[in-house]
């Protein structure tokens, strides 16, 4: 069994991910790399650049959406993209969730770096966050 990782779900509009990992930090950070694989497909970025990406959210699913927006939102306001994140800290405080990651990467040029589909948002429609066989199991819809 492998221990982490992510698999692409068929979807006839959208485009539909499931992701696993042996903790919910490996999970999230799985979600995060599916993401950066559907909106720049295999391109290798330099890590020159380190952005911080944090979010809080109630609950597990919006901690999800509004982490995997955060990312979004670095790349459409700052042109940031990354080949590389890791997560600092993925808590629970007495009222919310809260994530801490850092993505190192750089601006993404479409003279160096492929292109892949755009993603508009990151819905919660179908979204899932299970533990089941001893891994955490997150099933997630980009729209596109």
């Amino acid at each position: 069994m492998i221990l982490m990782g992510y698999e692409f779900l068929d979807h006839p509009a959208d485009v539909w991910v499931r992701v696993w990992g042996t903790t919910l930090e490996e999970a999230f950070e799985q979600a995060a790399r599916s993401l950066a694989k559907t909106m720049w497909g295999d391109s290798h970025f330099d890590a020159s650049e380190r952005k911080e990406i944090g979010a809080i959210g109630r609950d597990q699913p919006e901690l999800l959406v509004n982490f995997l927006s955060e990312i979004l939102f670095h790349f459409d306001v700052d042109n940031f993209a990354f080949n590389h994140l890791t997560i600092q800290k993925l808590y629970q405080s007495q009222e919310d969730w809260h994530i801490l990651a850092y993505a190192d990467g750089e601006s993404f040029s479409r003279e160096k770096h492929q292109p892949g589909t755009e993603v508009k948002a990151i819905t919660y429609s179908y979204l899932k966050i299970e533990q089941r066989e001893g891994r955490f199991v997150i099933e997630v819809i980009f729209d596109i």
